[in-house]
Order: C-alpha cells, then structure tokens, then sequence
C-alpha cells in the first residue's frame, strides 16, 4: 500500500482509491505533504499482529461536501435540541449507521436505545462495525492497474475467476474523545434497552412511540 500511495501522490489519477490529496492530518489539520508524511511510521498490534499504519487523518473533502449539502438544504434552524432525540437500533447499526449514531452520542450526548438481543444480558450495543469505507478488489486491481503496478511483485494478483469479487474496509475509525479507541473494536451500550413483543414486532411504529417514551429520561 505504501507504494500504491506513493505513485498516486506522484501521478494524481482521478478517482484511484489510493489518493489522499482529501486528507488533513488529524492532530495539526494541516495537509500532507508528500506521501510518507501522511504514512509515517505508526506500528499497531491488531488481533495479535504488528503491522504499519498510516498517520491519523480527518476526510476533510468529504465533511466540505457534507457540509455544503446541510447548508444548502437545512436554512431553517432545527427546532429540536441534542436531548429532543433518542436513536433506535437493533444493534445491527454499523458503517455510515454507526459512524453516524456514535457522532451524536459521542459529541451531542443523544440518548439511544436499542431492541432485541438476547434477555440475559443486561447490556447490549447500540452500534456495531463503524468500517471506514468499504472498497472491493475491483477497485483496488483497477487503482492499481492505473499507477501501472497490477505486475508488480508486491501487489497482489486479480482474481482468476470472471466476476470474483471481495469487499473489505481499509481505514480504522477512532473516537474523538479517547482518540486511541478503535470503534470497530468498541462496545457501545445503549442507555436503553426495548425488547421486541406480539405487538411492536409487527408494527415498527409502536417500537418508534416505545422509544420516544424514553425521551429526556436519561
């Protein structure tokens, strides 16, 4: 990856999954530099292995253009304060989901909630995988192929199957206020707890009024 990198910061290929010209540093918020200024030299132990990873980094092109959509779109200020809002999951809640409702928590101290899940556990997790970005290896033989390093001996081989394809994600998310936390690691209770009944597992907006109930009880 380190080499992928490298030849993009180089050659500046449009839409090639390596690019990082997006990214600031997340400490300074400063932008790259070159390319080992935004690799580094980081070691961390994951599921038992050392490996090298990447600086921290904050998206900064995509919060502009997510940031351009909200004010384009929400002119007129929300009448609803952080403890007006309760989220409901069934614990399944993971990538952009999950991204989004630990944001909240985290940051605005959004009450949750969460349904199902086995009865004998008291605590279950509002959130599940946050994941980055998910790319496939289409995407990465193709990037690859792009910076002309699909023969390189580093680089692994496309698949020998017609339409074989693997989706993974590549990027850790941390948390903002213990920023050596990885949230894909990361148990999230929620403040509340629903189990589902004759009744609200039919009907989703009985579940919806049984967790607005919970509003403000925090």
């Amino acid at each position: 990856m380190r080499l992928a990198i490298t030849e993009q910061y180089r050659l500046k290929t449009q839409n090639n999954i390596y690019d990082i010209t997006g990214y600031v540093n997340a400490k300074t918020l400063a932008n790259f530099t070159s390319a080992e200024d935004f690799i580094g030299n980081n070691i961390y132990t994951r599921g038992g292995v050392r490996d090298n990873y990447s600086n921290k980094y904050i998206n900064e092109a995509s919060i502009n253009a997510m940031s351009q959509i909200i004010q384009k779109d929400l002119t007129t200020p929300l009448p609803w304060k952080p403890e007006d809002y309760i989220i409901l999951t069934n614990g399944l809640c993971g990538s952009s989901c999950a991204l989004i409702t630990e944001h909240a928590a985290e940051f605005k101290n959004v009450s949750t909630v969460v349904v199902g899940g086995l009865a004998s556990n008291n605590l279950m997790s509002y959130s599940s995988f946050t994941g980055g970005m998910v790319n496939n290896s289409t995407q990465v033989f193709n990037s690859l192929g792009e910076l002309g390093l699909l023969n390189n001996t580093l680089m692994p081989k496309p698949y020998p199957l017609t339409g074989m394809v693997s989706s993974f994600t590549m990027k850790e998310v941390y948390s903002k206020t213990n920023p050596d936390e990885v949230l894909d690691f990361a148990f999230r209770p929620a403040d509340f707890r629903l189990f589902y009944d004759e009744k609200n597992i039919r009907n989703v907006s009985i579940l919806w009024s049984q967790a607005a109930a919970l509003i403000g009880s925090k």
